[in-house]
């Protein structure tokens, strides 16, 4: 069955700045954008400069051509203030206005010459044609606020570079020399003017921008579309699938990437869909374990391999008279109860459950894995199994029920591990001399009262030296070789701070020396302890 495309709202509960459509149009977009103003802002500068240049240009042409046209004369005779009425002033002032009217950029056109030190600066004919301040006198010094290029003028024509203020206001200036005297001619443009143009190329800009900007959302949307719908699809069918609707299939009718993902979806949640019905099938009757490892290829490892592999017997003490003085069912309760809590155990471990032989367990942990540490994990799940039952005990008295106790042996070795049985019945299972000995070391836990008990050869493989006692060094049934048995004890056991004075008196006993007698004695007024009212009958 196909699935439809989900609102925005309901597809798979991610925000919006979540959705892959939305971050892929804002980060194509913002990198667009991001190029767009880069764009934008190159040219408004380089707008701005080129207007700027534009406007130099002119100031130093006019400066020249007025230059050029102006003869050593016509100036001569202008030295002060009422000179402004000689005929020479008033056509020079009448020429500099034409100028003015054919190019309205310029505010103030004037002549300059140089005073009595090279530095000084005087004022000859002043024509200002934006009236912010009176045009200046014949005869009067000159001197801006701040230093200008005026007296490179006396010698080329030249631009400044940037605007400066002076008694007239802010402005742009160009200067050109006129030739045989000691005098230049001025042009200069208001500050105002030059905002203006950066203002002119500033709009320009802009609009440009917002045509570029309207073109850029547009795309963004359609592009956003175009991803929406089909992702939008492809997540609505893998929630599906992530529910457990395996039946539902993306169905995308595309010639894209999309329509590649939506196929191979479709392919995946048919195999999962079939994988999925083996596994429901087969699992009742197979530990998962086995079922994931014949559904993901490996089948033929069922028929049988040599593994090494950590073997644990579990055993429920007293089980039979337990069930005596209960009902079937309150029978069953207590066993499957038990029975979860100690596989739940086992499996957290990295163990694998092999079977319930009634109230007993047969686990092992390296038969499907390669397991790095065996013996280590068996021994760690071993005694968070004897925590759990305690906890679980607590429990129990707590409702007035009897508390269990339970056995547990590990040992270490090679196993074959694969289906065994007939024609009609097969089972997943272990068989070799590590799981005889195994269950062998579980009686050994009623000999001595032990709740953990271990071979030789698995305490140093998991480590556990520290926490070991030996119990003693017999010949197991149906073997040839000797076998040393010892007892496994948790940190948080009264008796664990008892080991080395243990082991020391074990050695005393071992040795034949009387004095090991009286050591256990002594260990045994410090508390009650099984294994050392058998090491005493033994004695």
């Amino acid at each position: 069955m196909a699935v439809s495309a989900p609102s925005t709202a309901t597809t798979d509960g991610l925000r919006l700045w979540q959705r892959f459509h939305i971050r892929l149009s804002v980060m194509y977009g913002g990198l667009v954008l991001a190029v767009l103003l880069s764009i934008t802002g190159f040219f408004y500068i380089r707008g701005v400069a080129s207007e700027r240049a534009a406007l130099q240009a002119r100031l130093r042409i006019g400066a020249m051509a007025l230059a050029a046209a102006i003869t050593p004369d016509e100036i001569a005779g202008i030295r002060t203030e009422a000179d402004v009425a000689s005929p020479a002033y008033r056509r020079l002032a009448e020429r500099f206005r034409a100028v003015a009217a054919v190019e309205p950029d310029f505010s103030d056109l004037y002549v300059m010459r140089r005073g009595a030190t090279p530095d000084a600066v005087e004022i000859v004919v002043d024509v200002v044609i934006v009236a912010d301040a009176p045009p200046g006198k014949p005869g009067e010094p000159y001197q801006p606020d701040h230093p200008t290029r005026i007296l490179e003028g006396f010698d080329h024509p030249v631009v400044e570079d940037d605007v400066y203020t002076d008694a007239w206001g802010t402005v742009l200036s160009g200067y050109a020399p006129i030739p045989m005297t000691q005098a230049l001619v001025g042009i200069d443009v208001r500050a105002a003017r030059i905002a203006a143009i950066k203002r002119d190329v500033g709009l320009l800009t802009l609009a440009v921008l917002a045509v570029a900007l309207g073109a850029l959302v547009v795309l963004a949307i359609v592009v956003g579309r175009r991803v929406r719908e089909p992702l939008a699809r492809i997540v609505a069918a893998t929630n599906a699938i992530a529910e457990g609707r395996l039946h539902v299939r993306a169905e995308m009718a595309r010639k894209d990437e999309f329509g590649v993902v939506g196929r191979h979806f479709d392919d995946m949640a048919h195999g999962l869909e079939e994988r999925a019905f083996i596994k429901t099938t087969f699992g009742q009757y197979v530990a998962p374990e086995v079922v994931q490892r014949m559904i993901s290829g490996r089948s033929e490892a069922l028929l049988g391999e040599r593994r090494h592999a950590a073997v644990m017997f579990v055993d429920l003490r007293r089980f039979t008279t337990l069930s005596e003085g209960m009902s079937p069912e309150e029978v069953v309760t207590m066993l499957n109860g038990y029975l979860d809590r100690m596989t739940a155990v086992i499996t957290q471990h990295g163990g694998r459950i092999d079977k319930f032989i009634g109230d007993a367990i047969l686990a092992d942990w390296g038969t499907l894995d390669d397991t790095p540490n065996p013996e280590g994990a068996a021994v760690g799940a071993a005694l968070a199994m004897l925590r759990e039952l305690a906890r679980w005990n607590i429990e129990r008295r707590a409702q007035g029920e009897v508390a269990l106790e339970v056995g547990i042996a590990i040992h270490a070795g090679p196993v074959v591990a694969g289906s065994i049985g007939s024609s009609r019945k097969l089972e997943y299972t272990i068989i070799g001399d590590a799981v005889n000995v195994a269950s062998r070391l579980e009686g050994m836990c009623k000999v001595y009262g032990s709740q953990l008990v271990v071979s030789g050869t698995l305490v140093d493989a998991a480590g556990v030296r520290a926490h070991t006692r030996w119990l003693e060094t017999l010949v197991l049934r149906g073997r040839q070789e000797s076998t040393d048995v010892y007892e496994i004890l948790d940190e948080d056991d009264p008796r664990f701070a008892r080991l080395p004075a243990y082991a020391a008196a074990i050695a005393l006993v071992r040795a034949g020396d009387p004095g090991g007698h009286a050591a256990l004695e002594a260990l045994r007024a410090l508390g009650p302890d099984p294994v050392i009212d058998r090491q005493l009958e033994r004695l």
